[in-house]
């Protein structure tokens, strides 16, 4: 008798049956008072930026599912200490990025894969939650903007100006992204944009995620920006 032979299981993909891609514009998304919240190792979501995550504790697993059977909104805070497993609320920062889960790829390990869209600056102000995971009611915080409209300009075009160059010598970065950086408008954005492609550890990138005012963000990016190019030009 010959033996049946074992199928692989196959990944399995949320059916978008809401064609999310099209519906979301970030800038006039209503976000929940209260939303669950999920703690990242090793990034820091920004508004607009679009990411894969992986999810693969039970928990996690559990917020995902609650989460797309609601209204796909999740709070995506930073952990302070990567290495830590077992975390309190006071293990993450205040800081987050509140976004919305676009599709969920379930593995055959039984982990997932999520791609998120950030859309707003988010304070938690207090947790309501902890088990099975994170809740919290949150504020969101909006970009604060100097009367100095020069000098965020000044400070914007640098900034394009000297990542467009970094972009052109580094080895990591897509030429792609010369035209995106050009065509951003909103000075908060494109010193966020910039900032998720630098090569700068996690609390930095989480204190550009906390600094509200533009033209601060601006300075500090600006400074980053120019501390790799010197790495990068001495590298070439």
């Amino acid at each position: 008798m010959m033996e049946k032979k074992s199928e692989k299981p196959k990944e399995e993909v949320l059916p978008d049956k809401t064609n999310i891609y099209d519906k979301i514009k970030p800038e006039s998304t209503e976000i929940p008072e209260e939303i669950a919240v999920l703690a990242l190792k090793d990034v820091v979501v920004f508004p607009q930026m679009v990411t894969a995550l992986g999810v693969t504790t039970k928990n996690e697993l559990k917020l995902l599912d609650t989460v797309l059977a609601t209204n796909r909104f999740v709070v995506l805070v930073a952990q302070k200490d990567p290495d830590k497993e077992k975390l309190d609320t006071s293990d993450l920062y205040e800081i987050g990025t509140a976004s919305i889960v676009l599709q969920m790829l379930r593995m055959p390990d039984n982990t997932a894969k999520m791609l998120v869209q950030g859309i707003a600056r988010v304070r938690i102000k207090k947790f309501t939650d902890t088990d099975p995971f994170f809740k919290a009611k949150v504020k969101v915080v909006e970009d604060v903007l100097d009367k100095a409209g020069v000098e965020i300009e000044a400070l914007a075009t640098n900034a394009k100006n000297q990542f467009t160059k970094m972009v052109s010598i580094s080895p990591h970065l897509p030429e792609e992204l010369k035209i995106v950086v050009v065509n951003i408008e909103p000075p908060g954005r494109l010193a966020d944009l910039i900032t998720s492609h630098l090569n700068i550890s996690i609390p930095e990138k989480q204190e550009i995620l906390e600094l509200l005012n533009v033209k601060k963000r601006l300075q500090k990016v600006n400074a980053f920006i120019n501390n790799e190019l010197q790495v990068l030009e001495l590298a070439s």
